[in-house]
């Protein structure tokens, strides 16, 4: 099955998807229902006006997740903002860290105090650039894997605002308060004993410790508790984003199940065979090839002769044309038989395609729909997860659009070998002639 891209998606869509797999239209159990389907009485087949109202739904569903909301317009110009400050000639022969604080410095020439909570905070630019020292990064490797969470964290904290009411700061940004962080960062750094001390610490006696050092640089407990309460409401919207990841996971498995044949033929080297095998839906001509080679074989079995039209000329012809129009016969019979054949099959292979498409998508559409479909975020930190999770929303509605693209397939091969019997049949009072002359 292709890989649909998403790239123009943007919003995420409050819909559920498994009730546009029931609005999906299965291909018609017979030559004559396709053909009606596809007015082909007309003398040309067209199928759109069949398959357009299921299609325009789905499509319609497809349109709306490409729409971009306010927010990320808003972004957006925040971000070009950036990019015209930027200019690439100053950053050549640049080391990195030079570079990370030139564009530390850019963010704070373009959006001074308000920089987009979605861009690193300056906490995060200063580990970046701390990173590129070898003595700070062997310290960092010494530590363990929790240790250098922590490490990330108090950084990260203590260069990022926190969320406060207009003109008025937030604890982060306290001195008092950087002081702390400031300190602990420090001692983590370069004090093993205290590092291992810490972290051996329970979260109650690491918040006794953090209260204790606040009330030596002067920070009460009741400013300590308005904290807490943001920490709890930053603890629900970590619950909220975990509940976004797991979506965004189980979405990742529709990806993978797309990009399987890619990724064996590459493993095989192509020694497997071609990376996409011919399906049932792919061969359906082969067996009518194959009809067609028995009807040249037999019709090469009777005896022909050469008749005069005097200045006409002469041509070959049967001796017995009754017989050659038997054999052609014979031939489109077994066409026709071979069209109902491929029906009752593909019948049964499109439902068992839905099953497994619904199977499929099934687990990320519920993580989506447990998600909250994310209603109401607007945090610009996660809009990228959220247009991320629209792609896959996007990729998982052309599920059931690609259902009515094989039914409509399938109409089409069944009403171009009814035609041709029509075909046939309005030319079967001529005398038939050997084809090879």
């Amino acid at each position: 099955m292709a890989c649909w891209s998403s790239a123009f998606a943007q919003t995420i869509v409050k819909t559920d998807v498994m009730p546009y797999f029931e609005k999906t239209l299965p291909p018609a159990a017979t030559a004559q229902e396709a053909y009606q389907r596809g007015k082909c009485a007309s003398g040309k087949c067209d199928f759109e006006a069949y398959y357009q109202a299921s299609n325009n739904a789905i499509a319609q569903i497809i349109k709306q997740i490409a729409q971009q909301t306010a927010q990320q317009e808003a972004q957006n110009q925040q971000y070009q903002a950036l990019a015209g400050q930027i200019n690439e000639k100053e950053m050549e022969g640049m080391t990195q860290a030079q570079k990370t604080a030139y564009m530390q410095q850019k963010m704070n020439q373009t959006y001074g105090d308000n920089r987009p909570a979605g861009m690193a905070s300056d906490g995060t630019m200063e580990l970046a650039k701390q990173m590129q020292d070898p003595e700070f990064q062997k310290k960092f490797r010494s530590m363990t894997p929790e240790q250098q969470a922590a490490l990330v964290m108090n950084m990260n904290q203590g260069g990022q605002s926190a969320a406060a009411p207009k003109g008025k700061k937030g604890m982060k940004e306290d001195p008092r308060m950087q002081a702390v962080m400031t300190d602990i960062q420090n001692k983590m750094m370069n004090d093993p004993k205290f590092r291992q001390e810490f972290m051996r610490k329970s979260e109650a006696e690491q918040e006794a410790y953090f209260r204790e050092q606040a009330r030596k640089n002067g920070i009460t407990d009741a400013e300590m508790t308005a904290t807490k309460s943001q920490s709890q409401a930053v603890d629900q919207k970590n619950a909220a984003l975990e509940l976004l990841v797991d979506a965004q996971q189980k979405g990742q498995k529709i990806t993978d199940a797309q990009l399987k044949p890619f990724m064996d033929y590459n493993a095989s080297n192509g020694k497997n065979g071609p990376m996409f095998k011919p399906t049932y839906l792919d061969s359906l001509e082969i067996r009518h090839s194959a009809i067609n080679d028995w009807k040249a074989k037999e019709l090469r079995k009777l005896p022909t002769h050469m008749v005069e039209y005097g200045e006409a000329g002469r041509e070959r012809e049967y001796v017995n044309p009754a017989a050659a129009r038997a054999i052609e016969n014979k031939a489109m019979e077994k066409h026709m038989q071979q069209v109902d054949a491929d029906l009752k099959y593909l019948a049964k292979h499109w439902q068992k395609t839905k099953a497994e498409y619904k199977q499929l998508v099934g687990p990320f559409n519920t993580a989506l729909a447990k998600a909250g479909y994310g209603e109401g975020n607007t945090d610009p930190n996660q809009m990228e997860l959220l247009r991320h999770l629209a792609g896959m929303q996007s990729n998982m509605f052309q599920y059931p659009l690609s259902l009515n693209g094989m039914s409509l397939q399938i109409d089409s091969y069944a009403a171009h070998w009814l035609k041709n019997q029509k075909e046939y049949e309005s030319k079967k009072s001529e005398t038939p002639h050997p084809f090879w002359e």
